[in-house]
């Protein structure tokens, strides 16, 4: 700040004043003209000094910074000065020191919290609405990742709920007994704002180092230095500069090139080069600028479109997917989203509401286009659900797999074409994206690479949006002559099967063939590693396992396979623990141990109950029609349960069907987990903080309906009585029911609105082909259809 005020004897203003921050320091000059000078003048300079000299500022690091493992806190509030949004990613490693002694906020910001609640657990705190997702243990190091307010905990997500707006409150972090070994800030387009890193400074004493802002940031509090090496630490300490340079870039912005990629990129540059001035000489000017390409590989990195997609809105995305282990949004507009589930498939996402439109399968390709809230797979209908009314809450994004991507489109709600994506080299050897509608570059946000030749696992439907006829005569008549020759070289490419022209063009490129299937190793490899994570689960084994023989180059390799387990073969076993979750220790480039933790002492026993109680609903179940599974299966739990606030496992399955006591968490997941198990499909609903309380959708013959096993048990005007006030129910009668603060548009139909089921107290029971239950009132059997 720079202000220069002077005040003669009658505390008129006549001159100036100065102050600025500078090196962490803090300067001010006042400068008086006078004789004689009032006191109210000079109480108003005390004042000011005092004001002044209150203020807290970092200071900027030397030349030489030292980083450490960890700093150890003990009662140390941070306040790194940064007002968050719902839309920030927020990064924390620590760990606590008898946590059960302590009720504190990691770190906070307004009602957005992650808090230690002594012996009851640590929490995921927003606004009223908690969950908890682990037990503390003293010295355990937990990684904790927010990001659109989903969190992740140690690589295991622990809470996916719907959006929602903060207050505007400083982020703060520590405040609590224990370790602190890394913390990151990074804003709504997923830029680093904050990286702070365990430091030393030149005084020796003990404070965080901020990489982005390259300062030091001192804790209220005692603060001690624990040294060794910082495992998070990713930067290099330059000999010819006085700052501190990425290894890696993360954010959204245009990558720094690397002269691996310029050489691989310019390689293809120069080879098209002739080819490509020749065909776009009557082109925009802006198309001298690059060199187009068949398809980007990319590594996880996003493309950020900044575009809202409005319900109406459609957009079309050519790509192929190598890692199918993963359970991420691939595109996303909130509440819109594309999102993959491991092998289980490819979702229509919007708010809560789920709807399969593909299996998809490694390496092969998919053209996916949503077109008015109606979705496509290589030009066939799969989903046709009425509109859901919704306005956007963030950027489109693309992107965060690993594969290719040779194409997205997006285009308004008349259907004008606002935004054509194609993957090109630009002038500076750089692959990314262009938009042949602005003339603009959209750029990675990791690392990825320009591909010439795609080898799909395969054949390739056409590129063109408006031929989806044609795409389905191509796979049926591969051989067609009649196909267009765009077409024609397009296919030969995918199908590695080049023209003449391409056979001579490709021999003076120095471009190997990218997005191959895996290798018989590497499917030995995973199969073998899957293998060993199923064991594990299956006996309890809570060891370290050192894997360096596996060869895993990331965490996120060992991430899929294991998410891919408890989703699949081991969702009985993932839903026994309080809340699994493994972790991994790095060395050498490559992944060295591994270890899955949660698996208490009464895990196993919990596990075959939960076998056999599955094995039993299932063998009951057989024969039944979805909606006789869900009453079923409803009053099953119902009849099973006690609802409690009190107890370990209250939050989880196991807790409704092994320890039969649990919270609405406990309830609504052991209802999922049964209807799946039975073929039906199903998903826990979590709504807003506004109303703490979770239920389950239900989906029949192609519609979605409420049930909520909880309220069934604890609101029924008999007590100890099963309920079905609550089974079944559309989102008008829900919201007459007094819920609230969840995702309009899902549940709509009144197929059961007036459905007699909804009257009976008492366990509606099945034997030999009746179904029936005992009045509570007259003590009578009373049969039943449905």
């Amino acid at each position: 700040m720079y202000n220069e005020i002077m005040i003669d004897s009658n505390g008129n203003n006549v001159n100036h004043f100065f102050f600025a921050k500078q090196g962490g320091y803090c300067f001010m000059r006042v400068l008086f003209s006078f004789k004689t000078v009032s006191k109210r003048v000079v109480s108003f300079t005390l004042a000011f000094l005092i004001i002044i000299s209150s203020i807290s500022f970092e200071s900027k690091a030397s030349n030489n910074v030292k980083i450490i493992e960890a700093i150890q806190v003990k009662g140390a509030t941070f306040n790194t000065g940064i007002i968050p949004n719902e839309h920030y990613t927020i990064e924390i490693s620590f760990s606590l020191k008898n946590p059960q002694n302590q009720y504190v906020n990691v770190y906070e910001a307004g009602k957005m919290a992650i808090r230690n609640e002594a012996s009851l657990g640590i929490f995921v705190r927003f606004g009223v609405y908690n969950e908890k997702f682990y037990k503390p243990e003293a010295d355990l190091e937990y990684y904790v990742c927010q990001k659109e307010n989903v969190f992740i905990v140690n690589n295991d997500t622990v809470r996916k709920p719907v959006m929602r707006s903060l207050n505007n409150t400083t982020l703060t972090f520590g405040n609590f007994v224990g370790t602190v070994n890394y913390f990151c800030v990074k804003n709504e387009n997923y830029q680093t704002v904050m990286e702070l890193y365990p430091a030393i400074d030149d005084s020796g004493k003990a404070c965080m180092y901020d990489t982005v802002n390259k300062q030091y940031v001192y804790g209220k509090g005692t603060v001690k230095a624990i040294e060794g090496e910082n495992k998070y630490y990713r930067y290099t300490e330059t000999s010819n500069e006085n700052s501190v340079q990425k290894d890696e870039i993360i954010e959204e912005t245009k990558p720094e090139k690397g002269n691996d990629q310029k050489e691989e990129n310019n390689a293809i540059k120069d080879s098209e080069g002739e080819k490509e001035q020749e065909a776009n000489a009557n082109d925009d000017k802006a198309e001298e600028k690059f060199v187009k390409v068949k398809a980007l590989k990319i590594d996880n990195g996003t493309f950020n479109t900044k575009i809202k997609l409005e319900q109406n809105d459609s957009y079309e995305m050519i790509f192929s997917i190598n890692n199918l282990g993963i359970y991420k949004d691939i595109v996303t507009s909130s509440p819109y989203a594309l999102r993959i589930e491991s092998k289980n498939g490819l979702y229509y996402r919007h708010g809560w509401y789920n709807e399969k439109v593909c299996v998809p399968e490694a390496d092969v390709k998919i053209d996916y286009l949503q077109k008015k809230n109606v979705a496509y797979v290589d030009g066939v209908k799969k989903r046709s659900a009425s509109n859901q009314t919704a306005a956007a809450t963030k950027n489109l994004i693309f992107g965060g797999f690993k594969g290719i991507i040779e194409a997205f489109k997006v285009w308004d709600q008349s259907d004008k074409l606002i935004a054509d994506y194609i993957p090109v080299i630009d002038e500076e050897g750089v692959a990314c994206l262009y938009d042949n509608i602005s003339g603009s570059f959209l750029y990675c946000s990791n690392k990825c690479t320009a591909v010439q030749t795609v080898s799909y696992a395969n054949p390739a439907p056409s590129n063109s949006s408006s031929s989806k006829e044609d795409e389905k005569t191509e796979q049926t008549n591969k051989e067609d002559e009649n196909t267009n020759q765009n077409s024609k070289e397009d296919e030969q490419l995918s199908q590695n099967q080049p023209t003449e022209q391409t056979k001579t063009e490709e021999q003076n490129k120095p471009v190997e063939k990218e997005a191959e299937a895996p290798s018989n190793t590497n499917s030995t490899k995973e199969e073998k590693f899957k293998q060993l994570v199923m064991t594990i689960i299956e006996t309890g084994d809570g060891s370290v396992h050192d894997i360096s023989s596996y060869g895993f180059k990331s965490y996120k390799e060992v991430s899929a396979i294991y998410n891919s387990v408890i989703a699949n073969e081991k969702k009985i076993a993932y839903n026994s623990a309080f809340n699994m979750y493994y972790t991994t220790t790095t060395g050498g480039g490559i992944v060295k141990t591994f270890q899955v933790c949660q698996m208490d002492s009464g895990y196993l026993s919990r596990y075959t109950q939960m076998k056999a109680i599955v094995s039993q609903i299932k063998q009951e179940t057989s024969g039944m029609t979805d909606l006789q599974k869900v009453v079923y299966i409803h009053d099953y739990i119902v009849d099973r349960a006690s609802y409690t606030k009190t107890g370990d496992m209250i939050y989880t399955a196991a807790g409704a069907l092994v320890n039969k006591k649990a919270l609405c968490a406990g309830y609504a997941y052991a209802m999922v987990l049964l209807l799946q198990e039975t073929g039906v499909e199903s998903d826990v609903v979590i709504p807003s903080d506004e109303f703490a309380h979770m239920w389950v959708q239900v989906k029949l013959n192609g519609e979605w309906y409420y049930a909520d096993p909880t309220w069934d048990d604890t609101r029924s005007s008999v007590s100890g009585q099963v309920s079905h006030k609550y089974l079944l129910r559309n989102e008008t009668e829900f919201m007459n029911l007094t819920y609230k603060g969840f995702v309009k548009g899902v549940c709509k139909s009144t197929k059961y609105s007036n459905w007699k089921i909804h009257d009976i107290v008492g366990k509606i029971q099945y034997k030999d082909g009746n179904w029936y239950y005992v009045d509570s009132s007259t003590k009578k059997t009373v049969y039943i259809t449905f």
